[in-house]
This record gives C-alpha cells, sequence and structure tokens, in this order.
C-alpha cells in the first residue's frame, strides 16, 4: 500500500503509529515512525534528557507526536507537555521546524 501512495500520489510524508524511541534520520519517509507520542509520558521526558546531551556525529531528529485533542483532559494533561516543552526550547544548538523543514530540506 505505501509503494501505491508514493508512486501514485503527490503524499510525500506518511507517519505510523510506531515508536522508535531513537533519534535516527530516516529515509522511507511514507512509513515514517517517529521517536514517541506525548502520551507516553515518562519515555518523552527520558529521551529528551538524552537528546539534549548527545554529541552526534550525524544528523539526528527527536519526533514528538500526538493530536491536540489528547492534551485536553486525555492520558497526559497539557501542564506535563508544556513541562516538556520548556525543558527542550530555546537551545542555540538544535533547530527546531515542521515536518518540511526537518525531513525535506
Amino acid at each position: 500500500m505505501a509503494k501505491l501512495v508514493k508512486e501514485h500520489t503527490g503524499i510525500k510524508l506518511a507517519r505510523t503509529i510506531v515508536s522508535t524511541y531513537n533519534f535516527d534520520m530516516q529515509t522511507d519517509l511514507i512509513r515514517f515512525n517517529p521517536s514517541v507520542h506525548w502520551c507516553e509520558a515518562d519515555k518523552m521526558f527520558e529521551l529528551g534528557e538524552k537528546f539534549l546531551a548527545l554529541k552526534a556525529d550525524k544528523p539526528q531528529l527527536y519526533y514528538v507526536w500526538g493530536h491536540s485533542y489528547e492534551l485536553d483532559g486525555g492520558t497526559i494533561v497539557w501542564d506535563k507537555f508544556e513541562e516538556f516543552c520548556k525543558i527542550v526550547a530555546h537551545k542555540e544548538d538544535i533547530f527546531y521546524g515542521t515536518n518540511s523543514e526537518c525531513l525535506f530540506e
């Protein structure tokens, strides 16, 4: 199915729901596996610490995914996600970008 999508549509990215728990860049963007879902709060924070401490010799991507409705009283509350964002924000050695900016440019 992914091959059909890639070859017969203009779709360039399709994200799965499979967390890799790593930061490796991927080449199959039609079956893109994110690093972690934000409902996996403990793992998200753990990986965030690892990412901030990373001394990489190649490009790395920490891809946290989720849906906005999940923050509204779901499995993780907004306060927890906001706390995570404050920890990883405003780092001079990290590029923050959209899917297009991070995966296609």
